[in-house]
Order: C-alpha cells, then sequence, then structure tokens
C-alpha cells in the first residue's frame, strides 16, 4: 500500500507542476529556480464585466464574475503552485531519508522506525488528501 500511495502523490505532483509550468509558459511569465516572478493579481474591471485576473507582465487577462473567484485564481498562480510541488516533493524526499536511516548505524534504529511509521501512518495519507477526486485515490489511504 505504502509504494502505491507514493506512486500516487508523486504522478499527482507530476501533473501538477506540468499543468503549472504550462499555464506560466502560456503568460510569458518566467519561472525560475524559485518560481518568485509568475505572478498574477486581481483588480475591478470597469462596468459590467468583472474581476480580471492579470498575469505580472499583462500579457495574459482572465475575467471572471465575481471578486471572491477572481481573488482564489490569483493566489494559486503557477508560481505558489510550483512551490507547493517542490515542497511536497521535499516532505517525499525526506520519507525516503528516514527509510534509508533504519539501516544507517550511525542513527537509531527505533528512532527511524518511528519516523517511518508517522510518514506512512499520517504524512503520506495527508499529503495524498488533496487529491482524494481523483479517480486512482484509494479510500484505504483516507487517515
Amino acid at each position: 500500500m505504502i509504494k502505491e500511495i507514493v506512486a500516487f502523490i508523486k504522478a499527482r505532483l507530476a501533473e501538477d507542476e506540468a499543468v503549472a509550468r504550462t499555464a506560466a509558459r502560456h503568460a510569458n511569465l518566467r519561472g525560475g529556480s524559485h518560481h518568485k516572478t509568475a505572478r498574477w493579481t486581481t483588480y475591478l474591471e470597469g462596468g459590467d464585466d468583472g474581476y480580471a485576473i492579470e498575469s505580472e507582465d499583462a500579457q495574459t487577462t482572465f475575467i471572471v464574475g465575481r471578486q471572491d473567484v477572481a481573488e482564489h485564481i490569483a493566489r494559486h498562480d503557477p508560481a505558489r503552485v510550483l512551490r507547493d510541488v517542490e515542497a511536497k516533493q521535499r516532505i517525499l524526499a525526506r520519507y525516503q531519508d528516514a527509510i534509508a536511516r533504519q539501516n544507517d548505524p550511525a542513527y537509531s534504529r527505533p528512532a527511524a522506525s518511528i519516523q517511518v511509521a508517522e510518514y506512512e501512518d499520517w504524512v503520506l495519507p495527508l499529503l495524498a488528501l488533496a487529491w482524494d477526486a481523483h479517480p486512482a485515490f484509494d479510500e484505504a489511504w483516507r487517515p
């Protein structure tokens, strides 16, 4: 079950990353290693047009009818999604480190086993929960 949940999380992260990078490229945004420049903002469009979500370089603009929807979209711009993907990938890397520490004579095996169990019982299922509507999500993973 653990290999499956890790594979599921990695696949979803790869999908999220690909979509965010495509969106950033479409909006002519730069996505450096820290993804600091691909930001979107919102503002009130004149008349009844609604609220605009605009890329930082003003090359891409979307209009939506509600301010709260516009703000939500802008807050989840490609830069934020890429930072989120990177953070979750680092959590998965820490899990792999914990597994490796179980066989490291310089590290306490019981402590490493506790860390691995914590990841497998809570951290990984909680990460997977973000995609619980995905058809490949297994309800047995729900914490």
